[in-house]
């Protein structure tokens, strides 16, 4: 990713002077920062709909989030986040269906997919469609390249199989999460590669027919 250093640089930077003085003093960097990793978005986005067409009518500049923080709940009140992020979904980047998540953080470098925290209405769904058609969940999340790059779903946990659902039943470790979502990991010298999207979109490609299978639950 071109100036992928000085982005590193800058969120490192941040994380050491999370105040809006320092932010204002630096802004022009910032800018120039976003400007940068929204080009390298879209120069992603052609990548994806090659293989996901839903994806067709997104913007990228809108797929990227806000650096500003709600602190309204929050017992900490720094006012940027330590990280830049973007996510493309079909409907737009605050969509609940199931997309492809960019994070850029120094030390902690990812892209993940999937469905972080969905709604009560949404995970009984996807539960229902994990139990009606486990064979092609399973094939999903055991093919050779999911494995190579995600090697498993995560998500919250219930202690027990919800009570829809007998304690035996053969997925049930599958239908005690609350959420369903996979995560490849980068390094810091990773993302500074010129091959850096081309690496984001063949782990994003392969998550996709779990994208699909979660989208067909709660669509």
């Amino acid at each position: 990713m071109k100036y992928g250093k000085e982005l590193l640089q800058f969120l490192a930077e941040l994380s050491e002077n999370n105040n809006r003085e320092w932010f204002e003093t630096n802004r022009n960097r910032y800018q120039d920062l976003r400007n940068s990793f929204t080009a390298t978005m879209e120069n992603l986005h052609p990548l994806l709909i090659k293989f996901d067409k839903g994806l067709e009518t997104i913007n990228p500049k809108g797929a990227m989030f806000r650096i500003n923080r709600d602190i309204r709940f929050s017992k900490d009140k720094s006012p940027y986040k330590n990280n830049f992020g973007s996510y493309f979904a079909e409907e737009n980047s605050h969509s609940e269906l199931a997309g492809y998540y960019v994070h850029v953080q120094p030390k902690n470098c990812f892209v993940g997919g999937g469905i972080y925290m969905p709604d009560t209405n949404a995970l009984k769904k996807i539960r229902q469609e994990i139990d009606y058609n486990s064979e092609e969940f399973l094939e999903i999340i055991n093919e050779t390249n999911f494995q190579k790059y995600f090697g498993t779903i995560h998500g919250e946990k219930l202690k027990n199989t919800p009570k829809d659902y007998e304690k035996t039943h053969p997925m049930s470790e599958y239908l005690k999460l609350k959420g369903f979502f996979v995560v490849a990991n980068f390094t810091n010298e990773q993302i500074c590669n010129n091959d850096f999207v081309a690496e984001m979109a063949v782990r994003f490609e392969t998550m996709y027919p779990l994208n699909v299978f979660l989208n067909k639950a709660v669509k």
